[in-house]
């Protein structure tokens, strides 16, 4: 590959394949490479798509101004200050102000003339502004952070599952504990940074554009700064007492005991600045949390977490709703459906249209601003909305290339969720009865794995028990374009759904017997995952799990 300075490099043909698809396949084409593995199909396949690729690109590369909830996000300072001066305000100056005064902790200003340390690498930094959903202004002060060379540590932040969440608001509403949460505030600038970097500073300082700044602390942008923050927490909470699960490294477990002998665990639970402690006495826990790190508004229950809404009913069980994020969702959509004179359809009854396949759709294909609607609805599932699983793992098998059709359908799912805005997941702590079903006998199954034992981690339980259930089933030969059939399984804890999936198999089954056994040996695998990780909270599991399914 010779670039435009003149430099010849190796470079490999995938990579270059999916930079520079047209250029590559014309350079194929005129060399006779056409026929060579890898792109035989590919470059006949790339020039008919020629025009729709560059026109792909031309978009991309179109800068406008973004708005959200009807208000237009600047780009930089000048724009913020530009926009303020024509609506008469200074809500975005007041917005750069505020994050500014939180970041200073993190600049160290060099004097006049003074030049960095040699070890110290030069980057940019700029300003990147948001719109919250009661319109208030937010700006955020980042690192480019690319312009750092690649270190060598691990970078990875991770961060707790949605279902260890779900797990152990199940568990403090089973065992009587009250639940608190917290949020850091500018939390990523406690900890200290893996990298040596400076930058001059821009307008955005006022009278002191200019200057040279020493980064002293993991600045939001920077490669390392996750991991930097999530080490520091991680370190602060096990000098507190507190040991990380072996099957969620971001879910923390301290021994505790009620005054009437009742042992339990205290457990907190973080997902980067968002942090959840549930026990007897958790406010023990946030006032030290407090001595450590400033909290954007103290501590209180839960009512909002990562999209979803919380509410904790009188009997102590707790219901997760998803209404303000599809609210937020519905009316950026509907704003931008108006626009091109559309509307959602109204006589909806279920998440997909009766008989809808979306194999068999051969509509044209989705213009690329309106794939983002499109990509939109994973995140609901994840966060609760069990019954729209199956139609979204339909569409989701066309994310890449999406045509009308399947926005379509996807249309569908956003009127149903309108129509049905209000449902919840209800964790309910209750144990299930399933004394009138007879249990297979499982001695016939021995001969095939003989010295199956289940792995238990070596930790004290502690607090009430817990019954998994699971139900599955998988309709054989569902998608028509390759014979492959749909899995769907749903695992409960108690009368709890926690763990639900809703997926294409792997491979393709000649019968329904076939295809029912491979959605059992999957969720078999969920099961014991499940078991264990119960187990690694210190929730005792009760009993065998019975699986059912309609085979």
């Amino acid at each position: 590959m010779r670039w435009k300075n003149g430099e010849e490099s190796i470079v490999r043909l995938a990579d270059i394949k999916e930079s520079h698809p047209v250029l590559v396949a014309k350079y194929a084409k005129l060399h006779n490479l056409e026929n060579l593995p890898g792109l035989s199909w590919w470059v006949p396949y790339t020039l008919k798509r020629e025009k729709r690729i560059i026109s792909l690109v031309k978009k991309v590369k179109t800068v406008k101004l973004l708005e959200k909830y009807g208000v237009m996000l600047p780009r930089n300072a000048e724009e913020a200050i530009k926009l303020d001066n024509e609506n008469n305000n200074t809500l975005w100056q007041d917005a750069i102000k505020k994050e500014l005064e939180n970041c200073e902790v993190a600049f160290e200003f060099l004097k006049k003339g003074k030049r960095s340390n040699p070890d110290y690498k030069q980057i940019r930094c700029h300003l990147i502004f948001d719109v919250k959903a009661d319109l208030t202004r937010k700006a955020r002060f980042v690192a480019v952070g690319h312009m750092t060379d690649p270190p060598s540590e691990l970078t990875y932040s991770t961060v707790a599952s949605r279902d260890s969440i779900r797990i152990l608001l199940l568990m403090a509403s089973l065992n009587g504990l009250k639940v608190l949460s917290a949020d850091l505030q500018n939390a990523y600038l406690n900890a200290l940074p893996r990298e040596k970097v400076y930058f001059y500073t821009g307008p955005e300082f006022g009278n002191r554009k200019g200057c040279i700044i020493i980064v002293k602390r993991a600045l939001y942008g920077l490669k390392t700064s996750g991991a930097a923050f999530r080490a520091k927490l991680a370190e602060d909470l096990r000098s507190m007492g507190y040991v990380s699960t072996l099957s969620d490294n971001d879910v923390y477990l301290k021994k505790r005991t009620k005054s009437d002998g009742f042992t339990y665990y205290e457990v907190v639970i973080t997902y980067v600045d968002d942090i959840i402690c549930i026990g007897k006495n958790p406010e023990g826990f946030m006032k030290r949390l407090e001595d450590l790190y400033k909290l954007k508004n103290g501590f209180e229950e839960p009512k909002t977490y990562l999209g979803m809404t919380l509410r904790c009913a009188e009997s102590g069980s707790w219901f997760l709703s998803s209404e303000s994020y599809v609210k937020n969702i519905l009316r950026e959509l509907e704003l931008r459906l108006k626009g091109v004179n559309m509307k959602l359809p109204i006589k909806v009854t279920s998440p997909l249209p009766s008989n809808y396949r979306a194999e068999k759709d051969t509509s044209k294909l989705l213009d690329a601003e309106d794939v983002v609607w499109y990509q939109g609805l994973r995140w609901l599932v994840e966060i609760g909305r069990v019954d729209i699983s199956y139609g979204v793992s339909q569409l989701s098998s066309y994310l890449v290339q999406p045509r009308k059709g399947h926005f379509k359908a996807a249309l569908n799912i956003f009127s149903y969720l309108k129509k049905t805005i209000h449902y919840s997941l209800h964790l309910d702590p209750e144990y299930p009865d399933f004394s009138r079903f007879v249990p297979v006998d499982s001695t016939r199954w021995r001969e095939f794995s003989p010295n199956a034992i289940e792995q238990v981690p070596n930790i004290e339980a502690r607090g009430n028990g817990v019954i998994l259930s699971a139900f599955v089933d998988a309709d054989h030969a569902g998608d028509k374009s390759n014979r492959r059939s749909h899995t769907g399984i749903l695992i409960f804890v108690n009368k709890a759904p926690i763990l639900w999936v809703s997926k294409k198999q792997n491979t393709v089954e000649t019968s329904s017997y076939g295809s029912e056994l491979v959605v059992i040996k999957m969720a078999t695998e969920l099961i014991e995952g499940l078991r264990f990780k119960l187990r690694s909270f210190g929730i005792p599991v009760e009993g065998s799990s019975p699986l059912f399914c309609d085979n």
